[in-house]
């Protein structure tokens, strides 16, 4: 929704990118019964840990109310004093390295992806519903209207991920791409066990909340509705939500801005910022108190670290989609653009790609050369600045996708040298560049070779431009 997340800041991602089915994206073969059994386990550990933050906000809202908690509501979600949202957390983490030692090749983020996403939309549907700081103090008769609300609209969310979850498992035995989970999601709110939780939703308002002032009750997003106007808001707000964690969590390529009202009108927008939990001890005996504070970064070439990642999705030498994004480096610009919509550490973030035409490179159409480093989503260190990552030599290997994942390719397509300069090393556009990125008839274009760190990173040898071998891409976040 409109709404800030709770602790963090808003940022809206833009209509067109999250709709970005790109061309030939993430195709692979039937994951193994290894890699089917990481992502629903993935699946079910987000859930958990979003049944876990709901109980933790539900907890620390009903000590508030009853005047039993020296911190504010926000603070006590914060801290997690008992400890459960941490122990959920931990097992995503066990999980991850139990039942993900091979990586599925599309579907499955990595394990701080599933903890950071699940907790934040589950909290950010409270704020949705409420405010940032949480809710104002209202009479007993409001408070249980709005729990009882609060209550049904977590199941709702519950319910999604449920269904969703259920779909995934029997997709899985026969999908070979992230398109084939796609419908998992856009289906959910047919299900029997959805509409079951939507009408329980209609039927708590309704119920508790006769003689209540929804407005100062709630205070959100929907504070300035009624009645059955109220309950569909609300309902959008999980609709978002849910697209939002289930998107992320599994890598869907799903505009969510259209998802949660079928517009694209930046009514489902995205918290972004890092947020740090800092104790603070106090000189007297009787309290120690929790500070919750949240720190935007500094920006790519702004003081700010850039993130590469290696396109999870592989193309033909003809880079454009079915969205109008063109041809050209054009095309391979929005392909990272729409690619990092699928990625909770990518998001909202801009991309472009390393690669060059016969008459640009990346040293003149990149919009940032920055001082400081370039690093991949694990925070491995690929150059220090874009002076030493067009020296000839990379620190680290660019291998992870925007999930990641270590996909399985030998090529990436660039034409580039590694000073950032179109390298045509024939003279020839079709055997360069695949006649500039717009044809996947002719005879090759330049690639670079995964996983090396030399100058064969990004100019090791040519590549075809039709759809036989899988040849994927380097994003750099400008």
């Amino acid at each position: 929704m409109r709404h800030e997340t709770v602790a963090t800041v808003s940022a809206i991602v833009s209509a067109g990118v999250c709709m970005l089915a790109i061309a030939a994206l993430c195709h692979a073969e039937i994951q193994s019964k290894g890699q089917q059994k990481c992502m629903t386990t993935l699946s079910n550990d987000a859930a958990q840990v979003s049944k876990v933050q709901q109980k933790l906000q539900s907890r620390c809202m009903k000590r508030k109310a009853a005047d039993k908690l020296g911190v504010t509501v926000d603070q006590c979600i914060g801290a997690d004093e008992k400890g459960k949202l941490a122990d959920a957390q931990a097992k995503t983490v066990r999980d991850y390295g139990r039942h993900c030692v091979v990586a599925p090749d599309f579907g499955a983020g990595v394990a701080a992806t599933v903890n950071t996403v699940a907790s934040t939309e589950t909290l950010a549907l409270l704020a949705d519903a409420l405010s940032t700081p949480i809710g104002p103090a209202v009479s007993s008769v409001a408070f249980r209207c709005r729990q009882l609300v609060l209550k049904a609209l977590d199941k709702v969310l519950a319910a999604k991920m449920k269904v969703f979850g259920i779909c995934q498992k029997k997709a899985l035995a026969t999908a070979t791409s992230e398109t084939d989970l796609r419908r998992c999601l856009l289906d959910v709110d047919l299900s029997k066990k959805v509409i079951k939780a939507v009408a329980k939703l209609n039927k708590a308002r309704a119920k508790a909340c006769q003689a209540v002032d929804l407005a100062v009750a709630f205070g959100g997003d929907c504070a300035a509705k009624t009645g059955a106007a109220f309950d569909d808001c609300l309902k959008r707000s999980a609709e978002c939500r849910a697209c939002l964690l289930l998107t992320t969590i599994n890598g869907l390529i799903i505009n969510c801005d259209g998802f949660d009202d079928g517009f694209a009108n930046s009514s489902c927008a995205l918290g972004l910022a890092t947020t740090t939990t800092t104790p603070t001890s106090t000189t007297t005996t009787t309290s120690t108190t929790t500070s919750t504070t949240t720190t935007s970064m500094p920006a790519c070439g702004a003081g700010g670290e850039c993130l590469v990642f290696l396109s999870a999705g592989t193309y033909s030498g003809q880079l454009a989609n079915a969205f109008g994004c063109g041809q050209g480096v054009i095309g391979a610009d929005c392909i990272c653009q729409g690619e990092s919509a699928t990625s909770l550490a990518t998001q909202g973030r801009s991309f472009q790609a390393w690669i060059s035409d016969t008459t640009s490179g990346p040293a003149t159409r990149f919009a940032t050369h920055a001082s400081d480093a370039y690093r991949d989503v694990a925070a491995t260190l690929i150059a220090s600045s874009w002076t030493d990552l067009t020296d000839g030599t990379l620190a680290g290997a660019i291998v992870r996708d925007q999930h990641g994942n270590t996909p399985s390719t030998d090529r990436i397509y660039t034409n580039t040298t590694p000073a950032g300069a179109p390298a045509n090393p024939s003279g020839r556009p079709s055997i360069d560049s695949c006649d500039n990125w717009a044809s996947s008839s002719s005879r090759a274009g330049g690639a670079g070779a995964l996983g090396a760190t030399d100058s064969r990173w990004t100019v090791a040898e040519a590549s075809g431009c039709g759809p036989l071998g899988p040849v994927r891409l380097y994003c750099f976040e400008q």
